[in-house]
């Protein structure tokens, strides 16, 4: 192809993979956002519906790739889990993973790390 220094050939394998990457991150960031919306359920239910509109709105910014935006959001049902529930409890567990989850793709692995144990 003109103006792009590769052959044709190579050119069209080059954008095939860049369609194979782009279908797997897809693919692995829509079932990361699954993953946290399953472990939603249980801890929704027994909350009250600020704390559930809370994880909604987290969620939603975390499916959307706003991870920036997610992670305060998601702090605040881990300091209600802690105060609310105590320490041993599993909806304290489910919290620390969706934090720890959006800390983790944002390559911020140091945060996350101790709230996955």
């Amino acid at each position: 192809m003109a103006g792009t220094g590769l052959p044709e050939g190579r050119r069209g394998a080059r954008m095939g993979l860049v369609r194979v990457m782009a279908a797997f991150w897809h693919w692995l960031l829509t079932g990361a956002a699954a993953a946290v919306a399953v472990c939603l359920g249980p801890v929704a239910a027994a909350q009250s519906p600020e704390l559930i509109a809370i994880q909604e709105r987290y969620q939603a910014l975390y499916a959307a790739g706003a991870y920036a935006d997610a992670a305060p959001l998601a702090e605040k049902p881990v300091r209600r889990a802690k105060s609310e529930f105590g320490g041993a409890d599993p909806r304290l567990s489910t919290e620390l993973n969706n934090l720890a989850e959006i800390y983790r793709t944002q390559g911020r692995y140091a945060e996350a790390e101790p709230l996955y144990r």
